[in-house]
This record gives structure tokens, C-alpha cells and sequence, in this order.
């Protein structure tokens, strides 16, 4: 972290019992204003480890959703 390679780390697990997001979906929307920011304006990468046949069609659908909200683009755009 100290060179600038890692920022933030935010985890999230379905299974675990508490107050916080569930879904690695919740916790981006929580974190959507960021999320457009950084990656519309400051090109980050986000990566996500998880099951890659369901999840990962959920995160692409989200983060689409979110970039759509936060920035007004269409579908599209978002996708390409």
C-alpha cells in the first residue's frame, strides 16, 4: 500500500453473520459515487474474487448500473 499499488481493500463475505454488506453487489453500491469516480475519471481496476459463473455476471451488471446512475451514460456506452 505504501507505493500506491493497493489504496483500499474492502471485503465482504455472504456467509458471515453481521451488520455489514452481505453482497459483494451491496458493497458497491454503498460505494458507488467512489467506484464511478475512480474508474471513469482516474481509470483504477477493480478486482473481485469470487464464484465466476454467477457472481461475476452480477458485478458487471452492477458496476454497468452504476456508472449509468452516477455518470448518466447509456448501457452502450457502459458496456463496451
Amino acid at each position: 500500500m505504501a507505493d500506491g499499488t493497493l489504496d483500499e481493500l474492502h471485503v465482504c463475505f455472504s456467509r458471515d453473520i453481521g451488520d455489514g454488506p452481505r453482497y459483494v453487489t451491496d458493497l458497491l453500491r454503498q460505494q458507488s459515487q467512489t467506484i464511478a469516480d475512480l474508474m471513469m475519471s482516474q481509470s483504477a481496476v477493480i478486482y473481485v474474487c469470487g464464484d465466476a459463473q454467477n457472481m461475476a455476471k452480477d458485478v458487471n451488471t452492477t458496476i454497468t448500473q452504476i456508472i449509468q446512475q452516477e455518470k448518466g451514460w447509456f448501457s452502450a456506452i457502459c458496456q463496451n
